[in-house]
């Protein structure tokens, strides 16, 4: 009895130091634990990048052989043994404590890399830092890399990914040649846009209710050690929304990205890859572990100047959020910009996302539900304007991660999936808004009200959720805002599918989250 309430009082005293004194718990707790595990990384990685991690397709095989049988003798429902923890949701889905979990966890590998015919076969738990040290130095890169680390293919693929050259090629899945697949029923299947379309378009956004992802053959290109990226810095929002049209409907662009900083207060960076360093920009690799958060150092060049450009390594470039975690690391580590942290603790970063969510309490995770906002709204181009005011009217947060995106699927496709374009517009752009709402709008914040309204928004103006966000619609709400008619045939169509799976509504609806 007496050890039991030792270990009680021991745990509460935990609680009470990491909720209290969060930024000092993550100085002296977290960053060490992050340092050794980003010592394991760059290990992995090292080997990666030198072929002697990949795996012959012999050997995949015999894995997914294990994983079929696995879900052909469950009974009920399956999901993958990954952790919480490591899904991008500030929330945990209920459906894991009531579904048999498969393991998924070790497919984490690279089995096939064609340099000739330019594509790549991985498995579903390969992240976007294993390959961009897989793939540049051997000149090559995905099309569309999300700028975290450890995002994952697999949840890029049933989920969504979008990156800063999405305005040339799409969402993540429109790189994706093929899927290989396990079905509730224990078939193994690889489809494509030629075998089986309807189920290949139907994955991506289907959150793991179709199957269990266990490869994947993605597109490869050719690329460029450096990227010049030249900054535009524009205070009036009509003046930013006009040029940043013109620039995401610009394909001599690499890469479009742009920052707002205030509802007036925008930074437009435009990017080309390049062979060298030229003299009309300063080089810059931001990469470096005492370099500043990216974010905070164009806030720094926009009030210093009206443009400038700079020469950025190729990787760095692709990773440049993954170190403050966009922005929000400064709101839990205050002082991770600071001169003495980057040069003292600097190396042991990035501290994961999976690592702050493990270590959050019951208090925490309150908070964040209740005063703080992750999501991500796709809404087209010409709603834009729109949406930043809604934004700035409901929340106050910035910066704002503004990307842009193209979606090919049109409404009056016979195989278009969950998602679809505007007949007459393709372009889109992700609003992405991350943080805690400003003071005079936090002391009458209302998380379901004010996140319904921005919901409500984005059906009217033909937009789109991201889904690994809280979602508070309604199911019909919902269903108003992604095509189901294939998806539920499909459901129907493959056996034991609806016994084995949840509906992606049921997975991400904030009421079936804790």
């Amino acid at each position: 009895l007496r050890s039991s309430c030792a270990i009680g009082v021991s745990l509460g005293m935990l609680s009470y130091i990491i909720t209290n004194y969060r930024s000092a718990f993550a100085l002296f707790c977290l960053t060490p634990v992050a340092g050794a595990h980003n010592l394991y990384l760059r290990l992995r990685r090292f080997l990666l990048a030198r072929s002697f991690s990949l795996i012959s397709e012999e050997e995949h095989s015999k894995r997914v052989e294990a994983i079929r049988r696995e879900v052909k003798e469950a009974n009920g429902r399956v999901c993958s043994n990954r952790s919480g923890n490591d899904q991008m949701s500030l929330t945990y889905g209920d459906y894991k404590q009531k579904s048999k979990k498969v393991n998924l966890t070790h497919l984490r590998s690279v089995f096939e890399v064609n340099e000739k015919e330019r594509y790549i076969w991985v498995e579903p738990m390969v992240d976007m830092g294993d390959l961009t040290s897989l793939l540049i130095p051997r000149g090559l890169t995905l099309p569309i890399l999300p700028e975290l680390d450890n995002l994952t293919v697999g949840g890029l693929l049933a989920g969504t990914g979008i990156e800063t050259a999405s305005h040339i090629y799409g969402l993540f899945h429109h790189i994706v040649q093929e899927i290989e697949v396990v079905l509730a029923d224990g078939t193994v299947e690889r489809v494509s846009r030629t075998h089986k379309p309807d189920l290949f378009q139907n994955i991506p956004w289907s959150y793991g209710t179709l199957g269990m992802i266990t490869a994947v053959k993605i597109q490869v290109v050719p690329c460029k050690p450096y990227v010049k990226l030249n900054y535009e810095f524009i205070h009036q929002k009509s003046e930013f929304i006009a040029k940043y049209e013109k620039a995401c409907r610009d394909q001599s662009h690499d890469f479009v990205e742009a920052l707002a900083y205030s509802h007036d207060n925008y930074a437009l960076m435009t990017g080309k890859m390049s062979n060298d360093v030229g003299n009309d920009g300063a080089y810059n690799p931001i990469g470096r572990f005492y370099s500043q958060f990216f974010y905070l150092q164009v806030q720094d060049k926009m009030r210093k100047c009206n443009s400038c450009v700079e020469y950025i390594p190729l990787k760095d470039y692709y990773h440049r959020h993954t170190k403050s975690l966009f922005w929000e690391v400064s709101e839990i580590m205050p002082f991770a910009h600071t001169w003495w942290f980057r040069y003292l603790f600097g190396w042991m970063m990035p501290i994961s996302h999976s690592l702050f969510k493990a270590t959050r309490t019951e208090e925490l995770t309150k908070l964040y539900k209740e005063k703080h906002i992750v999501q991500d709204m796709i809404v087209p181009i010409g709603t834009l304007g729109d949406c930043l005011s809604k934004m700035n009217d409901l929340f106050r947060v910035y910066p704002l991660w503004l990307c842009p995106t193209r979606i090919f699927e049109k409404p009056s496709d016979e195989n278009r999936g969950l998602i679809c374009g505007l007949e007459d517009e393709d372009l889109f752009i992700d609003v992405g808004i991350y943080g805690t709402p400003a003071p005079e709008i936090l002391k009458n914040y209302d998380a379901e009200r004010d996140c319904k309204k921005l919901e409500e928004h984005v059906r009217h103006v033909k937009g789109i959720q991201m889904l690994y966000a809280d979602c508070y619609q309604s199911r019909d709400e919902f269903r108003q805002m992604f095509y189901h008619t294939e998806y539920d045939r499909l459901r129907e169509e493959i056996p034991l599918t609806k016994e084995r799976f949840p509906e992606i509504y049921d997975k991400v609806y904030i009421g079936n989250r804790r």
